[in-house]
């Protein structure tokens, strides 16, 4: 390493090591919410491996890979809702690595590699998923490999053979990718696309072009096949794409606030259109990133408009990846040495101290405050009333009261009360109406919200007293 660059990566090792401190900082401070309990379910390892896919079909939308992942480290590591959050810092880790060499492969300098590293090691929203039990930190690791393996195969350009183990590594992580999150698919789709454009000009690169296409006609039938007996029906958490999911949803999710996203996006744009001759003249690798981008951000807004809406964006936490890297390529594209270092120093410094804005230091950092259902104290307030009862509502449906989504909520809750030395007895809400228990606590989650007001009605209950946690609220019901 040369003298000069010395300095560069000790800023940079500094960023990284921020972003490492980031995703362990206050891991385990609030309880599971509903995902990570039904993760926390799947994975339990005193059942057979049968059984965790048996769970995993009852209760899950999403496939089963991370699940099952999970299950057999938890075998390895022992059962602890921490260790599944400990999982998710470490894939986060992992992914700051592979970005930096993926950087490697891309961009044209050192400084542009650790530019470029910064962001993504600082972005909140990255930050906030390597910290949540759930698959998403996974799916970014899945996919920044993926995305590797896509940059050689398209540097190789024709050169490329059908055993070559670039090709056989990206049908693996991209399989991988999108049998943990389906919206994966749409990296394949960006190398389809742009493997077509290559193909218009160069008749040699159709063979790679219909193998490609093979194992994604494959990955979607074998997608099909898992799924098909799967009910999609319930998905009250996906919103309409009116105008303010427009602006969110571009602007503040993937950065932490919109001023973050106005910030980085409008720059996207504008370089884009002033060096769109040097990206889109060739399919290169930066054409692929353009391509993944645009396909990302639209297909599923296009198809939420059309159809009915299908996207969260956890689900596409992936475009950060594109985002990132062609938006710190086309800086650097810029001739004018104090623009460039401007609007560098800009990026860096409006990620760095995003984490210390009021919506983000005060809330997450300094007076963090629970925005998970606080389960703990909850079991805890139960365990000091005489009644030791306690059950769950999910559905509004009194037909459906013993629904499945109960199953791993008592279970979690059973755990939490064990580790604090507290007895209760969980029971189902059907077993209460038909039973001769007078009196019970209803564990009412507000996130997602499940409402009761239905069934207490319905099968003439009293309210008796209702108490509000962070995200939860128990409810004396008395026959």
């Amino acid at each position: 390493m040369s003298w000069f660059k010395l300095p560069l990566t000790i800023f940079f090792l500094i960023f990284i090591l921020v972003g490492i401190v980031l995703r362990f900082y206050n891991l385990n401070y609030d309880n599971f919410w509903f995902d990570e309990i039904a993760t926390f379910w799947v994975s339990e390892p005193s059942i057979n491996f049968s059984e965790s896919i048996n769970r995993n079909f009852q209760i899950e939308g999403s496939l089963f890979i991370y699940n099952f992942i999970v299950y057999f480290l938890n075998n390895f590591f022992g059962y602890d809702p921490i260790n599944i959050r400990l999982y998710s810092a470490f894939f986060g880790i992992l992914s700051i690595i592979v970005f930096f060499f993926l950087c490697k492969n891309i961009l044209k300098s050192y400084n542009a590699c650790i530019v470029a590293t910064s962001l993504f090691s600082l972005n909140i929203f990255l930050i906030k998923f390597s910290q949540e039990g759930r698959m998403y930190s996974f799916l970014v690791l899945m996919s920044l490999l993926s995305i590797f393996f896509i940059i050689k195969i398209i540097k190789k350009k024709e050169k490329i053979v059908i055993l070559d183990k670039d090709l056989i590594f990206y049908f693996l992580f991209q399989t991988i990718a999108s049998l943990t999150i389906p919206f994966a698919i749409i990296i394949a789709g960006s190398f389809l696309f742009i493997l077509f454009i290559k193909y218009l000009s160069n008749k040699k690169v159709l063979k790679l072009f219909l193998v490609v296409l093979f194992h994604t006609i494959f990955t979607l039938f074998l997608f099909y096949f898992l799924t098909k007996n799967r009910n999609f029906e319930y998905s009250a958490w996906l919103v309409n794409p009116d105008i303010k999911f427009f602006t969110d949803f571009y602007f503040s999710t993937f950065f932490g606030s919109r001023f973050m996203g106005i910030t980085h996006l409008f720059l996207l744009v504008l370089l884009t259109f002033k060096f769109r001759k040097l990206i889109l003249n060739h399919s290169n690798e930066k054409s692929f990133l353009l391509y993944l981008t645009f396909f990302t951000y639209f297909i599923p807004l296009i198809f939420g408009y059309l159809f009915f809406p299908i996207i969260n964006a956890r689900y596409i936490i992936f475009v950060i990846i594109s985002v990132l890297i062609l938006l710190t390529y086309l800086v650097f594209e810029i001739k004018n040495v104090k623009l460039k270092n401007s609007i560098i120093v800009l990026l860096l410094g409006v990620n760095f101290f995003n984490h210390f804005s009021e919506s983000s230091f005060k809330q997450f950092y300094l007076e963090r405050q629970k925005y998970k259902p606080s389960f703990e104290d909850a079991v805890k307030y139960i365990d000091k009333t005489d009644i030791k009862d306690y059950t769950f509502v999910v559905k509004s449906d009194p037909s459906d009261v013993d629904y499945i989504y109960s199953k791993p909520l008592f279970h979690y809750t059973k755990y939490i009360a064990a580790k604090e030395n507290i007895f209760l007895q969980g029971l189902m809400f059907e077993k209460f109406l038909l039973g001769e228990t007078k009196e019970i606590w209803l564990i009412s989650m507000t996130y997602p919200f499940w409402p009761y007001e239905e069934l207490v009605a319905n099968n003439n209950l009293k309210i008796v007293k209702k108490i509000d946690f962070p995200s939860l609220q128990i409810v004396q019901l008395k026959k």
